[in-house]
């Protein structure tokens, strides 16, 4: 490498807006009011189940300081300890006495040299518990011991990779991983692994009863479920659910009963493992949605996770508000309460539609540089125009941009080997020619892999919502070696501080999210 090709620093953002200010937290009440729905009551009344509202009058309450768990994405119980992850962290949480959550892995840990990105999927098999990483790797926690090691690792260096498992589960016979965008199923720990393709379908979760797989599905183009099961890999082809299912968000298999976590958190269905049919409805507290939650094998305890809450079920009176004061880093990127707040966004290229693949969405593993994608890819002919989403301000544009060269490329392929993950010089090369925009909120965007940037878009400039800021290219992609439009498109990127908008979220609800706030015009 010559001196004039060595790695340029990344540029250091202009100062941004002060984000809007968050209301002091007022005293916590312990309450839950939870008005039955009439009409979930008359569909379990009509399939002949059972229908319960979770109220104050059922269920016990710990409530925990603000900011503790915003919105838990995996949840799992060991004798008097519960495990759950938030924020990408996996943390404990003493269920007989009531404190704060202790974290015991987090982002940017270290597991036998392997860098941990993000946490994204939990289970447990005898005394030990397995934590999926969004990269695909797998870590086994001794619980016992307190020692972590790599089950399996899955960050080949391979630009052709596109695996993106999205759940685990561990039994007996081995683990088991759900796989989304090849949609297939693999058992691995055992002598003989074993891989099933699946339907092409969203994969949201997968939980395995003995023989009996059992997957859960959201179709590509609506929020319709389904309720898929394997016996030796062979789908039992009659068997479904008796009640549609819409939003679904997780799975656990019972021996006798099947548990769906559906419309966005805000109900709990109770299938029968065998026939399919409804046996109960839960309507869960509809001012605090669920975001996961654990059952035991017999049904006997029930546990359900919101924000900043545990929910005891068929506990009532199991009360407690946890000591602590309440965590100052609000609003957060990854909390349905600041997303449902943004202001109406446009898509940034005019007539584009989301793009279909969830490997081309926030959240999803890039293999070729061992890392996370941060942002979602829009494909369109290089020169196309690329618009600002919201007003806002200017604060970053490099006009200066110089082109990638074999030498930059090589060197940054080798420091994410040498690092195993993405440094964040590495992810600004990469990202090439760009835009970055604060707008109210607090929130920011950046438009990547630009051909060029208008030449009135400038530091300090305003712009508003429509504007023309740039152009479709692929500068910083490692393909711009070949031609200057072999895999052009628009890498876009929404932000909160320090954090992107999918990041900690189920891939499931990343595409909501995105797709609720960036819908294409009519």
């Amino acid at each position: 490498m010559t001196i004039s090709e060595q790695p340029p620093e990344a540029p250091t953002a202009a100062p941004t807006l002060a984000p809007t200010p968050i209301p002091s937290p007022t005293p916590v009440i312990i309450d839950l009011i939870n008005e039955p729905n009439e009409t979930w009551a008359q569909q379990a009344a009509d399939y002949g189940a059972g229908f319960l509202s979770v109220d104050k009058t059922n269920s016990g309450i710990w409530q925990y300081p603000q900011g503790s768990f915003r919105h838990p994405i995996a949840f799992q119980r060991l004798g008097d300890t519960a495990y759950l992850i938030d924020a990408g962290r996996v943390l404990a949480l003493d269920l007989v006495q009531p404190q704060a959550p202790q974290p015991i892995l987090s982002p940017m840990d270290t597991i036998e040299g392997i860098t941990v990105l993000e946490p994204l999927d939990l289970s447990i098999e005898g005394q030990q518990l397995f934590v999926l990483d969004r990269a695909g790797d797998v870590y086994r926690y001794d619980i016992p011991t307190d020692v972590w090691s790599v089950d399996r690792y899955d960050r080949p260096v391979d630009d052709e990779s596109g695996n993106y498992y999205v759940a685990v589960d561990a039994v007996e016979n081995g683990r088991y991983l759900l796989e989304g965008n090849y949609v297939y199923a693999l058992r691995y720990g055992m002598e003989q692994n074993l891989l099933w393709t699946l339907p092409t379908a969203r994969a949201v979760d997968i939980s395995v009863q003995g023989d009996d797989a059992y997957t859960l599905f959201q179709e590509m183009d609506s929020q319709t479920g389904w309720l898929k099961k394997y016996r030796d890999t062979q789908q039992i082809k009659w068997y479904r659910a008796a009640i549609d299912i819409s939003q679904p968000r997780q799975l656990n298999a019972t021996p006798t009963t099947i548990y769906i976590l559906d419309q966005d958190g805000y109900r709990l269905l109770l299938v029968d493992a065998e026939s399919g049919a409804l046996l109960k409805l839960l309507q869960l507290p509809q001012q605090d949605p669920v975001s996961a939650f654990w059952v035991s094998d017999a049904g006997e305890s029930l546990l359900l996770a919101g924000q900043d809450r545990l929910y005891f079920y068929d506990q009532p009176g199991r009360l407690a508000v946890v000591p602590g004061e309440p965590a100052v880093d609000f609003p957060r990127s990854y909390d349905p309460t600041y997303l449902a707040q943004l202001p109406p966004l446009v898509i940034p290229i005019a007539g584009s539609e989301m793009t279909p693949r969830d490997l081309q969405m926030p959240g999803a593993p890039r293999h070729y540089r061992l890392g996370i994608h941060e942002g979602t890819d829009l494909y369109w002919q290089p020169g196309t125009v690329v618009r600002a989403i919201a007003d806002g301000q200017i604060i970053r544009a490099n006009h200066d941009y110089q082109p990638a060269t074999p030498a930059l490329v090589s060197y940054w392929r080798a420091e994410t080997q040498l690092q195993g993950y993405t440094p964040e010089e590495a992810l600004d090369f990469y990202r090439g020619m760009q835009v970055w925009i604060q707008h109210e909120n607090g929130f920011i965007t950046r438009y990547g892999h630009l051909s060029q940037i208008s030449p009135d878009v400038v530091v300090g400039t305003t712009v508003v919502q429509g504007q023309t800021v740039g152009a479709v290219g692929n500068s910083g992609s490692p393909m711009s070696l070949n031609s200057d439009s072999t895999d052009a498109h628009l890498h876009f990127e929404l932000w909160l501080q320090d954090h992107f908008v999918g990041q900690y979220l189920r891939p499931i609800e990343i595409r909501g999210w995105i797709e609720r706030l960036m819908l294409p015009e009519e």
